[in-house]
This record gives C-alpha cells, sequence and structure tokens, in this order.
C-alpha cells in the first residue's frame, strides 16, 4: 500500500520486520552530556548523537540500533492480585515536564526543597545551573532504540522489528521525517519519586496504567537518580490472554 505525504512517495514499511534486525551498540559517556536550560535528564550527549549520525545504514540491511542501558531505568514487576508486601507506597507519574524556580540563595550542589506531590522533597540539581533563573526539566526514561528510517519509507509508515527475544514492536515514524533520518524509542515507563527515607537496592511498590487500567507494581530503587529524587520503571509487557486455536 503506498501512501502520499506531500510532495514525496513512500510506502508502508510494515513487511520488512524480519529484515531489521538489531544494529550496532553505540557507546555511551556521561561526561558528554550537556545540560541546558530545557533539559532532558539521562539522554545521550550532543557529542555522541553526532558520532551517531555521520554512520548512515541505508547500505546495510539494519536500521535499529539498541541503546547502552541506563542507570536509572529498570524494570518494574507486576503484583499480582491478592499479594501482599510489606514495602513503601512511591508517588509515580507518566513522564513528563517540570519548571524550577532557582532562588537566588542557591548555592550549586546542594539540595533544593521544593514542594513536592505529598510534601516538601530535595532536588538536586545538575551542574551549570544560575541562581534566579526558571529550569524546565524533563523526566523521561532514557531512549531504547534508535531507528533509521528505511529507503521508502517517511513520516507515518509503520516500521516493524523484531527483539531478541522475538518480540516485534511496531512503531510510526514521526511526520517529516525522511530516508536516513533518525528518531529514538522510548520504553513506556513510570517517572517514580523515591519516599523519604528510602534509598538505592530498596524496593517500592506504585500504580501505573497499563492497558487502560490502573495497575500495582514493584521495582527495586537505583543509584542513578534524576534530580536526586526520580527515577524510571519500564513497564513490563502487557498480558496477553491464552492463545486461541
Amino acid at each position: 500500500q503506498e501512501s502520499i505525504f506531500g510532495s514525496e512517495r513512500c510506502v508502508s514499511a510494515r513487511g520488512l520486520g524480519r529484515a531489521m534486525v538489531l544494529g550496532k551498540l553505540f557507546k555511551r559517556s556521561d561526561s558528554d552530556a550537556v545540560y541546558k536550560d530545557d533539559m532532558e535528564l539521562g539522554n545521550l550527549g550532543d557529542k555522541e548523537r553526532g558520532d551517531s549520525e555521520s554512520m548512515s545504514l541505508l547500505n546495510s540491511e539494519s536500521f535499529v540500533y539498541a541503546l547502552p542501558s541506563s542507570g536509572n531505568t529498570v524494570n518494574a514487576e507486576r503484583i499480582r492480585a491478592g499479594t501482599l508486601l510489606n514495602l513503601p507506597t512511591a508517588y509515580a507519574t507518566a513522564p513528563t515536564e517540570v519548571d524550577i524556580s532557582v532562588p537566588e540563595t542557591y548555592v550549586e550542589g546542594a539540595p533544593l526543597p521544593v514542594q513536592g506531590p505529598n510534601g516538601q522533597i530535595n532536588l538536586q540539581l545538575p551542574p551549570g545551573i544560575l541562581p534566579g533563573k526558571v529550569v524546565r526539566f524533563r523526566l523521561k526514561a532514557a531512549p531504547e532504540y534508535r531507528i533509521e528510517v528505511p529507503p521508502d519509507a517517511c513520516g507515518g509508515s509503520t516500521v516493524t522489528f523484531e527483539r531478541p527475544d522475538g518480540i516485534q514492536i511496531s512503531i510510526v515514524v514521526p511526520p517529516g521525517l525522511k530516508p536516513g533520518e533518525r528518531f529514538e524509542v522510548t520504553p513506556p515507563a513510570m517517572m517514580v519519586l523515591v519516599p523519604e527515607g528510602a534509598k538505592p537496592g530498596d524496593h517500592v511498590v506504585f500504580t501505573g496504567q497499563v492497558d487502560g487500567r490502573e495497575q500495582w507494581f514493584k521495582a527495586e530503587i537505583p543509584a542513578e537518580l534524576q534530580l536526586g529524587a526520580y527515577f524510571a520503571a519500564k513497564l513490563p509487557e502487557p498480558e496477553r490472554g491464552p492463545s486461541r486455536k
């Protein structure tokens, strides 16, 4: 099936799934991270993006890069109904943006007390933040894959690829992209606020929306936290019913 996007002609990439095997891994260097007023925490640095963009895959058979795992993202475990756990309950939210007013008295490296969802919390701002400014942070999980738009596909096409575990993933190419351009795919996750008194290695429980309904999950607090308080909990695959013959 062919589609017309503007003045360009492209076809759906749905049938290319098996050909799009996982590609090369790109090394990640935390020292390359560049912080700006509008910040994405836990994302790849600008230098690394430039290095990867210089390596075109249009002449190869692979259009999917598996990105290095993030120390801030953990796997959440679904809690079955009727399970009793003596664990602290954490506040969790979908990926979001937060605006923080940095007071004139702010000292770099010192905890910044702000009003949280359930009371005051102390945030740890990254280096380079100046007093007297309003800074916007994006709380989100680190991207899991980087996909190169394959030939004959463009914005609106569906790209399907198969993970090493056999699960097939279908992704719609963002509008405006052309063959050879890349975009990143972030896994479904909740941003979990570490409860007061909890520390890395502890487990917490929280709720999240999956398949249109609220469910309970358990996750371990990692050592790497966004703003010194949040971590990303990757939600498990939707539960599938028994197969029909």
